[in-house]
């Protein structure tokens, strides 16, 4: 029995595991799995997992980041309720906004990067999704995988554009300047798009899921359903 298992960080990656009797297991890890053995609804599957798994990996070299829910605990810090006056470790730079004004700092770029990736491997997943074979893309499981990874990049495109976009204003253009808009693996550079641009992307990215969603039952409070689309959308703050 062979099981393919994807942990995506930025190309797809994986380990193969074999299995040649019932009481023990090889492993051997290899980088660049093909995007062509990503041929069926269980394939992507798999492939979303290690999105989700991505989500909670500290793998950038900073204990204090330590993935989403690092990154949460950088944007509370952030705000304006927490007093740290004489604490000098973990997201000191975070709490005094020196952080936000320094391209080479980790705790910048970090997120610019990992959200992207997140993107990016989003995108592979959908794209691979459109070359599956016609049963394939009938299975319940395929539209699910699709709905859910949609979701998926349109709750990344919200949190980058929080991050990184200027404040959305209600009730004005919102022509100032958002994030770039990524639908597509391919490597190219893109110009930002505004803050209303973004904010539509995410709201039409979501009502596309919760459709797709429909039915769905996740297996684990991880995976993201029709409920959870409908109660994120409007994104608009």
């Amino acid at each position: 029995m062979k099981i393919i298992k994807f942990v995506l960080t930025g190309v797809l990656a994986g380990s193969i595991v074999s299995s040649c009797s019932s009481d023990w297991l090889e492993t051997s890890p290899t980088e660049g799995i093909p995007e062509t053995a990503l041929s069926t609804a269980e394939d992507l599957y798999l492939a979303l997992n290690g999105i989700h798994r991505k989500m909670v990996s500290a793998d950038r070299g900073r204990q204090g980041q330590g993935g989403e829910p690092g990154f949460i605990i950088c944007r509370e810090v952030g705000g304006d309720d927490m007093t740290w006056a004489l604490y000098t470790g973990w997201h000191t730079g975070n709490f005094k906004w020196t952080v936000n004004t320094k391209d080479n700092d980790s705790y910048n770029y970090h997120m610019w990067h990992t959200y992207y990736e997140f993107i990016l491997n989003c995108n592979k997943i959908l794209e691979q999704w459109e070359l599956m074979s016609e049963n394939e893309q009938s299975l319940d499981l395929a539209r699910y995988v699709k709905g859910e990874t949609i979701a998926f990049r349109a709750w990344t495109h919200f949190q980058l554009v929080q991050y990184y976009g200027f404040r959305y204003d209600a009730g004005k253009t919102n022509t100032q300047y958002g994030i770039p808009i990524k639908t597509s693996s391919a490597i190219e550079q893109l110009p930002r798009n505004t803050v209303e641009e973004v904010y539509e992307f995410i709201n039409a990215e979501l009502i596309e899921a919760a459709a797709l969603l429909e039915g769905y039952k996740p297996v684990d409070i991880n995976h993201y359903s029709e409920k959870w689309c409908m109660a994120s959308w409007p994104a608009w703050p």
